[in-house]
């Protein structure tokens, strides 16, 4: 937004701690101060996604951990909802995004947003031509976005892989800058 000469700002963790009651009003202040047309929200989906799901499946202990960590986000995904009726009370969006295959989009502190959006499917590379540093191939990344704003939807939904070009899985780790990264740090 910014490159393109638009106004955003970011909410991030160095910002506040979403996990206590004072990073929450502090993201709430941000909300009522700047008033923002349009908000992001982009959860973490490591609790949501196809490793969580895959691991939960492995052992009792795993599927209980895991969801005894899902319980513990649910004040998130109730921020997430509350962020997305405050928007719309004012007639303004919210959008949210997460892997293709996270189920995020199942739990019920998101009921009002998953019903009153509408939900985009896309692969990133399509838009944002995403790579490993030096390497040639794509990550193709497939992302669910679910927005209030049928524009936005408009010009998300559905750029699809055309499957013309080899793309890079999204696992394990490569080596930049003499460090190891995982390859999904780039998949944003």
């Amino acid at each position: 937004v910014l490159r393109h000469g638009g106004m955003a700002m970011r909410f991030t963790r160095d910002d506040g701690d979403l996990s206590t009651e004072e990073g929450i009003q502090k993201l709430w202040l941000w909300i009522q101060l700047y008033e923002p047309r349009h908000i992001w929200l982009a959860p973490e989906c490591k609790l949501y996604g196809k490793c969580s799901n895959l691991n939960m499946s492995r052992s009792l202990e795993d599927f209980d951990r895991i969801v005894h960590e899902r319980r513990l986000n649910r004040g998130h995904l109730s921020l997430c909802n509350d962020i997305f009726l405050h928007q719309v009370s004012l007639t303004r969006h919210a959008h949210r995004e997460q892997p293709n295959e996270s189920c995020m989009t199942s739990q019920p502190e998101l009921y009002n947003m998953v019903s009153g959006t509408f939900l985009s499917c896309l692969d990133m590379y399509r838009l944002g031509r995403l790579k490993l540093p030096q390497q040639k191939k794509y990550l193709r990344t497939r992302t669910n976005f679910q927005t209030s704003c049928g524009y936005v939807h408009h010009h998300l939904h559905d750029k699809r892989c055309l499957n013309d070009r080899e793309h890079e899985t999204i696992q394990g780790s490569i080596k930049t800058h003499g460090r190891r990264t995982n390859v999904s740090a780039y998949a944003v």
